[in-house]
Formats: C-alpha cells, sequence, structure tokens
C-alpha cells in the first residue's frame, strides 16, 4: 500500500514539477491540471490511508478545485506549496515504508537479494528478442514474471503416445503420424477439407467444414509429420475415425529429421499445451517457457512461513510454478477442469494457496488499517427515530430491530464502520438506512445515500419525505436533469447545512458537491458502483460511516465480508 501511495505522489509530483521550470513558463502549456490532480487524489483515497495521509490528501484535492478561476501568481503560489506538500509527504512515507522493509521478517530481507522478476523484460530472454516480445505482449506476457505465471490451459501425456489402431471413439487422444492425404472434398450437402494421417497401424481423418483453403494447405503438407489432440468420432458413411476441427494450439507439425525419443521437452514427458496468440507456434512458446522456468524460478520469492508450508503441505513456490509448467517424473497428468485433480496436485495447490494466503493478508492488513482511522462517534438522542417509529404503518420485523442495534453500535464507535446490508427485494433494506440516517441526522451531521439510477432515487425521495415529514428533516434530490437553478439551490442547501439528507445518483459524486459535515454515506446497489465512485462520496465528509445495501453481492463483496473487511448482516 506504501508503495501505491508513493507512485502516485511521483505521478502527482512531475506535471507540477514540469509547469514550474523555469519560473512556470509552462504554465499555459498544461489544460486540465486541476482535473489531473483530482483524478490522482481520488486514486489515492482509495488506498488505505492514516488520519494524518488522509487530511493532507483531502486539502490538496481540495485546494486545486477552484484553480482555473485564480489569478496567476496565485496559482503559482499553490503549485509550489503543493509541491513542498508532496515532497514531505513522499519523505514520511518513504521513510516508513524502508522501516518496515528492514524490520519485516527474515523472509523478507532475503528479496532484497533476489531479482525483481517483474522487472526483466522478456524480450532479454533467449530465443525471445523484439519481435516475438511484441507477440507475447498481446497475451499479457511482458516480464519474466508474467512468464512463470502464464500457465498451461492443459496438459498432454506424451510418455506413450497411442497408435491409431488403439484409438477408442469419443474419447480426447493425442496421436501422431503421417501426412498421406490431403485437399478439399465434395459431398452431395457441402464441400469440405480433409486432411488423412497414417501411422502405419491404421487411418485417422481431419475434418474441416469451415476452412480457409490457403492455410490449411501451407499448415497440412504432404508426407509432414504432425501431433495432435481432439476429440475422435465416427463418420457416419465410411464408418471411419476422425477429429472435426482440431484446434491450431492442439496441433504441432514434426521435422522428420527429429530424433523424438532425444526430445524429453516435446516428447516423453507430460507436455504443457499454453493458450497461444497469431505469430507464435505451440513448440516455440513451451521453449521459451522451459527457458524462462529453468533460468528463474530459483530467484521466486517464497514469502509465506515455512511453518505454515509443514502445515498445509505445501511446496516452496519457486519449485511448484516449475512443475506447474514441466511436470517432474513424479507428477501425474492434471485435468485442469477436474477440481480434485488440481487439488490433488501439489503444484497446482501451492499456486492456488499462494493467491489465497496474500489476497486474505492484504485484506487483513486493509481492516488493520481502517480500524486505526478516527472516525464518528455519534451520539443521537433518538428524538427523530421514535417520531418515525411512531407513525410507521407498520410494525418492524425482529430481523429489522437487531440489525438496526447492531448498525447503532458501529455509529457509537469512534472508528469509521463499513457495513453491507443484504436482503431480498421488498425485505425493508430502506427503512433500516433511513433510520440509521436518522441518527446520524439527530447527532449534528448529514447523511447521503447514492442509487444507481434516477428511478430508484426518486422512490428513496418519495418514502423519504413521506416517513421524515413530521420530524421536519430536509431531505434534497440531485440528479443529472435538474435545472442550473435547481442545482445551485440544492448545492448551497447541501453546503451549508441545511439539507440534512441528500439523496442522488452520480451527481453526489460531481465535483460542485461540498458538505457542511457529512457523517453517513448510504449506497444502494452498491455493485452498480465502481470503487473509485464510492471513494469519491466517502471523501466528500471525514472517514464517515459507510452503509452498502444489495440484493446481489458481487464475489468482490462476498470476499470482503469473508475476510472481514466488510461487516455483514442479513
Amino acid at each position: 500500500m506504501a508503495e501505491e501511495l508513493l507512485n502516485i505522489l511521483e505521478a502527482l509530483e512531475k506535471p507540477l514539477r514540469f509547469v514550474s521550470k523555469n519560473n512556470f513558463v509552462n504554465i499555459s502549456k498544461v489544460k486540465d491540471l486541476d482535473q489531473l490532480v483530482s483524478d490522482l487524489t481520488l486514486k489515492a483515497l482509495s488506498l488505505s490511508l492514516s488520519s494524518d495521509e488522509l487530511g493532507v490528501i483531502q486539502t490538496l484535492r481540495e485546494s486545486f478545485s477552484g484553480y482555473k478561476e485564480l489569478e496567476l501568481e496565485s496559482k503559482k503560489k499553490l503549485i509550489e506549496e503543493s509541491l513542498s506538500t508532496i515532497e514531505e509527504l513522499k519523505k514520511d512515507k518513504h521513510s516508513n515504508y524502508t522501516h518496515t522493509l528492514q524490520t519485516s521478517h527474515s523472509v523478507v530481507k532475503e528479496t532484497s537479494i533476489k531479482e525483481d522478476l517483474s522487472q526483466i523484460p522478456i524480450q532479454y530472454v533467449k530465443g525471445v528478442g523484439p519481435r516475438l516480445s511484441n507477440i507475447l505482449a498481446k497475451r499479457g506476457i511482458k516480464s519474466v514474471e508474467d512468464a512463470l505465471y502464464y500457465f498451461p490451459r492443459r496438459y498432454e501425456d506424451r510418455r506413450r503416445i497411442k497408435k491409431i489402431s488403439e484409438l477408442k471413439p469419443y474419447t480426447r487422444e493425442t496421436v501422431m503420424g503421417k501426412i498421406i492425404l490431403t485437399g478439399k472434398v465434395r459431398t452431395k450437402r457441402r464441400e469440405l477439407f480433409q486432411v488423412v494421417l497414417s501411422d502405419g497401424t491404421g487411418r485417422l481423418n481431419l475434418v474441416w467444414f469451415q476452412f480457409n483453403e490457403k492455410y490449411l494447405r501451407a499448415v497440412y503438407k504432404k508426407e509432414a509429420i504432425v501431433i495432435l489432440s481432439g476429440e475422435t468420432t465416427v463418420d457416419r458413411y465410411t464408418d471411419s475415425l476422425q477429429i472435426i476441427h482440431p484446434r491450431p494450439e492442439d496441433t504441432e507439425i514434426i521435422d522428420n529429421e527429429e530424433n523424438l525419443e532425444r526430445d524429453f521437452l516435446n516428447f516423453n514427458r507430460i507436455v504443457p499445451i499454453y493458450p497461444l496468440t497469431e505469430g507464435i507456434k505451440q513448440r516455440r512458446l513451451r521453449s521459451i517457457m522451459k527457458t524462462v522456468v529453468d533460468t528463474h524460478c530459483h530467484h521466486v520469492i517464497d514469502c509465506v512461513p515455512e511453518e505454515i508450508k509443514r502445515r498445509r503441505h505445501i511446496l516452496n513456490l519457486g519449485d511448484a510454478l516449475s512443475r506447474v509448467h514441466f511436470s517432474s517424473d513424479s507428477d501425474r497428468l492434471v485435468d485442469l477442469f477436474d477440481n480434485g485433480s488440481v487439488y490433488g496436485s501439489m503444484p497446482h495447490r501451492t499456486v492456488s494457496f499462494n493467491e489465497f494466503f496474500f489476497m486474505e493478508l492484504g485484506l487483513a492488513l486493509r481492516k488493520r488499517d481502517l480500524t486505526k482511522l478516527s472516525g464518528i462517534a455519534f451520539n443521537p438522542t433518538g428524538k427523530l427515530t421514535e417520531k418515525l417509529l411512531t407513525n410507521l404503518p407498520f410494525s418492524l420485523t425482529s430481523a429489522q430491530k437487531r440489525v438496526i442495534a447492531e448498525i447503532e453500535r458501529d455509529m457509537r464507535a469512534d472508528s469509521p464502520m463499513n457495513r453491507l446490508l443484504q436482503g431480498d427485494v421488498g425485505s425493508g433494506k430502506t427503512i433500516v438506512a433511513l433510520l440509521s440516517m436518522l441518527k446520524a441526522v439527530d447527532s449534528g451531521y448529514q447523511a447521503a445515500i447514492m442509487a444507481p439510477t434516477e428511478i430508484l432515487a426518486e422512490q428513496h425521495l418519495r418514502s423519504i419525505i413521506q416517513f421524515t415529514r413530521p420530524a421536519g428533516v430536509k431531505v434534497v434530490l440531485l440528479t443529472s436533469g435538474l435545472s442550473k437553478k435547481e442545482r445551485y439551490t440544492y448545492y448551497e442547501a447541501i453546503k451549508t447545512g441545511e439539507a440534512d439528507i441528500a439523496i442522488g445518483t452520480h451527481a453526489l459524486i460531481e465535483q460542485g458537491v461540498e458538505f457542511k459535515n457529512l457523517g453517513f454515506v448510504v449506497i444502494d446497489e452498491q455493485h452498480r458502483f465502481g470503487v473509485i465512485q464510492r471513494a469519491e462520496l466517502r471523501s466528500k465528509g471525514k472517514n464517515p460511516d459507510v452503509l452498502v445495501m444489495t440484493a446481489t453481492p458481487i464475489p468482490r463483496t462476498l470476499a470482503m465480508t469473508v475476510y472481514g473487511v466488510l461487516m455483514f448482516r442479513l
């Protein structure tokens, strides 16, 4: 997290340095500097920051909100002050980051002498070069680290390749043979392209109903030796075995002069089959991956403590990555479409464990940082909620009462609340959120509820006004359809604190919306908003309590609840 903030600060510093160079000669050349600062500071606010860091970033963000209206000298002064602020923050953050690295576990000390595999371009791996590196970049392989985590999509057991006479229909088989016939075949109904393979024990037809004849003739040349995989079927007219539309990545053309008995990369072992892209063939990619694995796997940093590895029966990460790509003699064939087969493979289980381990560790650190932030300790009198409950035409369910009590307990704590409220449509989530918002208003703070559509926002407005009218709570609605006059009126009501509750769509996070004292945020259908959008609404206050509501939690939300970052209630 420290490194992420340092990267953002450096990205902020570059344009400001450029503008300030040579007595600000470039100040008129840089357009939308305020927007750039707004975007980068918002990205920083989405991180888990200390209260001091949060204050500095928020101040920096707010100081550029009126940048375009400033006089030239005021702009220069603001840029100079911002550069000094960024420099100080960088020094503090870099000092803390270095101290953390120096005092952490001995495994981290070992990393300082290890290679940073993410910084080694794939271009400099033997056999790659500039042309192939551009091709590999299409598959996201730009560094050695990218290559190590570019896993096979399946495996073939080439320790013993079946003869054509041994093949069974309607099974996936790997077969090798010589091309004895190739060309178009016309039937009564259509034209197809056919390649006939033979290995001396039988024949196998490769069939394409949709084809590029020029391409197929160039690849499948007569007398060439081919090894390929696919599902065998039976031609109902000739009763012969066939593979229909064999995939290019499942097909390899073999040089007649190759000594297959001595080829321990492509034969005589369990062979990895990688996803391909245009411009590179399976054997070339496999050769590159073998070079990467043999050269760099021993440099992979393994931060999982030895005691945990022993308890979980997992390998060293470098060894596991090596064997995920190229199985050892003792490894069995893994079917990646079979969960039991994958879990039974120690290398694959090790890689999976590492991914989950660091995801859980990251979420735990984030939760720790959140609990350290200073939030708002609400102290409601209960008058507003009593008025609402007195006029409710129905009684709250026991589940609603339980959830409301838990939310109030979190609101009274001095650390920010971050809670998910999940319930089916019509289960009463809105009344729970409204009662919680009224407790914030009763404590002298403003509340906001953000909905993904204008229709849903208007529904919230009607129901909230209906319930809060007797209590005298002022509610405003912000949407993109407001007139300029209405927008100004509502902006002022929010800024001065006249508005107790603001309801809106994305219009709530526009730059001109300023709250006097935002303390409680409700986000409805949270999966419809991005992480940055939700962070921007939170940034309108100083660590407000957050309640997100949904009937259908997305996987990311479920993960956050499982690992404790987001508290959860039904």
